[in-house]
């Protein structure tokens, strides 16, 4: 099963949300691979950044990418 699939949500609306918060960020929170995607070195840290992890729109993308991780695991 795809992560939107599993968060309900289109693989469409995933991407805008991530890219949206690369932009508010400036910097790539993602590496996209042929199948799949990786958090990147510069994501990890500021994803445990308090101010920022306590986002809701952060804790989606986090929720998304365990998803994601799992999909392209198993």
């Amino acid at each position: 099963m795809s992560a939107a699939a599993e968060l309900g949500v289109t693989h469409g609306a995933i991407s805008r949300h991530v890219r949206s918060l690369e932009t508010e960020f400036g910097l790539p929170l993602l590496k996209r691979l042929p199948r799949s995607v990786e958090r990147t070195v510069q994501g990890g840290p500021l994803a445990a950044t308090p101010g920022v992890r306590n986002r809701p729109d952060t804790m989606r993308l986090a929720g998304w990418i365990e998803a994601e991780t799992r999909a392209t695991s198993g």
